[in-house]
């Protein structure tokens, strides 16, 4: 693994992996059962959380002209590194140097709000105005039957008096 690890970054240095085989067999195990949700938790969504939109581009830098300036001024401020550069061409310069620019995409930001659809205090005033609205038909139609028997009656009071 260590071998590995300085022919990726073609160095000589001996720099050892960052991870051992070991934990790179746990992790796999983890991811594994994770993606078979064999391990599920009940966890709270979180309060805040902060993603980040990623794009890479690049290009060639820095020019060869220059990379010859950055490996002098490289080799005053740091003897070690000047080791690790000699008999290089302009050319192979440039992949010794590397210059990182960070921009954020835009300042915009988005926030979202969890609210219960229908709160308790509105189905409470829901239901209080259903069953005024029964209460209110009920009156109504009983008073509309009394009202109906009263003309019954007076009908049958006033043709009974009409014949005699």
């Amino acid at each position: 693994m260590q071998q590995e690890v300085n022919t990726v970054l073609k160095t000589s240095r001996n720099l050892k992996a960052c991870q051992s085989a070991e934990e790179l067999r746990c992790a796999l195990k983890i991811a594994v059962r994770f993606d078979e949700n064999l391990d599920m938790c009940d966890c709270y969504r979180p309060c805040t959380e902060t993603t980040f939109e990623k794009t890479v581009s690049s290009r060639n830098w820095p020019n060869p002209a220059y990379a010859t300036l950055m490996a002098s001024a490289a080799c005053t401020s740091n003897s070690s590194v000047c080791a690790t550069l000699p008999d290089k061409n302009q050319y192979d310069l440039r992949e010794e140097f590397v210059k990182l620019v960070i921009h954020y995409e835009d300042l915009n930001y988005e926030e979202l709000t969890e609210s219960a659809d229908y709160e308790l205090d509105q189905f409470l005033s829901d239901v209080g105005g259903t069953i005024g609205l029964w209460i209110g038909l009920s009156l109504l139609s009983l008073f509309e039957i009394i009202h109906l028997f009263t003309d019954v009656f007076l009908y049958i009071c006033c043709a009974h008096r009409r014949r005699k």
